[in-house]
Order: C-alpha cells, then sequence, then structure tokens
C-alpha cells in the first residue's frame, strides 16, 4: 500500500525487505502575542497589577516560542491606541515588543478610557491582516469587556490557527 516513490531501495537491496522513507515535514508556526493593556487592567489586590502580570506572561511565551526557532509578534492594545510589532526570528525584535508592552504599560496612569469596543474593533481587524493560517495566537486579557462579536472573531481565527487565552485574574 505504500508509494513506490517512497521506497528506500538501497536498503531493500541489501537487507531483501522492502523498506519505505517516511518523511515529516516541519512546518513553521510564527506566534503573535495580543495583550490588552487598557484601563481594566490596572487593578492589582496582592503584589502585581493584572497589567503587569499581562506582560510577564507576554515576555515568557515570547521567550519560548524563540527558542523553538519561530517567528514572535505581537500587538499591544490600549486605550489610547495600537502597537504592532510583526513576526519575526530575532531577540531585538521581542525586545522592541517588550518595549512597548512596558511604555502601555507605564502610560496606564494617566490614561482615561475611551469607547472599548470600537478600539477592540480595530484591533481584530489589525489581528485579521496579520494571522493567516498556521499562526499560533496568545491572547493575554481579562476578558472583561469582550462581546459576542470578539468572541465570534476569535473562533474564526481558531478554525485555521491555534489559539491560546490567557485570562488574567485578581481576586
Amino acid at each position: 500500500g505504500d508509494d513506490i516513490r517512497n521506497i528506500d531501495w538501497k536498503v531493500t537491496a541489501r537487507t531483501r525487505q522492502t523498506h519505505t522513507r517516511v518523511f515529516s515535514e516541519e512546518k513553521e508556526k510564527p506566534a503573535l502575542i495580543v495583550v490588552d493593556q487598557t484601563k481594566s487592567m490596572f487593578f492589582g489586590s496582592q503584589k502585581r497589577t493584572k497589567s503587569v502580570v499581562a506582560a510577564e506572561l507576554a515576555a515568557l511565551a515570547a521567550f519560548r516560542v524563540l527558542k523553538q526557532g519561530d517567528r514572535v509578534g505581537g500587538v499591544v492594545f490600549a486605550d489610547n491606541g495600537i502597537d504592532i510589532v510583526f513576526p519575526k526570528r530575532d531577540r531585538r525584535n521581542i525586545l522592541r515588543f517588550l518595549e512597548k508592552v512596558v511604555s502601555r504599560n507605564q502610560e496606564l496612569l494617566e490614561s482615561n478610557p475611551v469607547q472599548f469596543e470600537d478600539a477592540l474593533r480595530e484591533v481584530t481587524v489589525k489581528i485579521r491582516n496579520i494571522v493567516t493560517h498556521d499562526f499560533l495566537v496568545v491572547v493575554i486579557s481579562d476578558f472583561h469587556r469582550y462581546n459576542p462579536q470578539v468572541t465570534k472573531f476569535i473562533s474564526r481565527i481558531a478554525q485555521h490557527n491555534d489559539v491560546l487565552l490567557a485570562k488574567v485574574t485578581d481576586p
């Protein structure tokens, strides 16, 4: 039942039993880490705010993906804008992404909450333009103000990609 093109003829001639070669194609799986740095993440009753925990999770995920040899990029969305770092297989790219997370985190004290649904809609459009297929999409947020359209968008992305949702909570 094996394809004749996959027979290893040298081994077959030497051992007098049919041997076939098995190929496993290694596919690249770029990662996009989406970090929520909105005003709802600026809360913490114990040791750290949720925004700091989200930044730590983003750093862990980014360096883990880079260690596997895949490209890493990120989207940081805050109340006053969106930062995008396109996926690259480069440590400096991860550091640039984490710098954007830190700067958005530091802006949380002075930021004023804006219309969250509009900002979220803009983020989903940007993500849709970056993510094609066979991506790893990690969304780090508290998921407080997400609406059914965002849930539908995430499930649509999950059809062709691996999606991890990391919910950051505070007791």
